[in-house]
């Protein structure tokens, strides 16, 4: 059943799309299925794309920035990881198009408590929110005004933090997730 899915998603895109994303969604197809990770929440959104590889399957990275350009849609997330003794390393999930955003940085002791969003096929608005260490920040990002039925909203219990995002993307981010750790 899936594969004749995605066989469908991939004619759509030849016929009615983009020749990319036809492109991305037949490469995804060949992705073999990923192993659930403890503490995995999500991801929520569209059924396309593959997922990337972030923090949920290293989980000694800690997420020193995320950054997120988008139009219409959230087409790219990009998060830089401290992977080891002064060093980074940035993971980049998605296409190449959309709008730079403000960059949200991660201060000493500061994590993510909360990711929301909304979706339809793709994620069209993100909403991520920190403890700050002068109180709450947050950034939105893509679509505020977006009329996607699709919502997704995960919430740190106490105890927990946000350590990574789950994101499944080919030419534009199809779904995202959370990874909880304790802070």
């Amino acid at each position: 059943m899936r594969r004749r899915t995605t066989l469908a998603t991939i004619v759509t895109g030849l016929c009615c799309g983009s020749l990319n994303y036809a492109a991305a969604q037949l490469a995804q197809a060949a992705q073999p299925p990923r192993p659930y990770v403890a503490n995995q929440q999500g991801p929520s959104g569209g059924t396309g794309g593959g997922y990337c590889n972030t923090n949920d399957v290293n989980p000694t990275w800690k997420l020193r920035s995320l950054n997120v350009r988008s139009s219409s849609w959230i087409d790219r997330i990009e998060m830089e990881f401290d992977v080891g003794s002064a060093e980074r390393r940035v993971v980049q999930c998605g296409g190449t198009g959309g709008d730079p955003n403000r960059v949200l940085t991660l201060e000493q002791g500061e994590y993510i408590v909360r990711v929301k969003g909304r979706y339809g096929n793709f994620v069209d608005y993100l909403y991520v929110q920190t403890n700050g260490p002068n109180g709450m920040k947050f950034r939105d990002f893509g679509n505020k005004n977006s009329t996607a039925t699709g919502e997704f909203d995960y919430i740190a219990p106490a105890g927990l933090a946000i350590a990574g995002l789950v994101v499944k993307s080919g030419t534009y981010v199809d779904a995202v997730g959370v990874v909880l750790r304790q802070k």
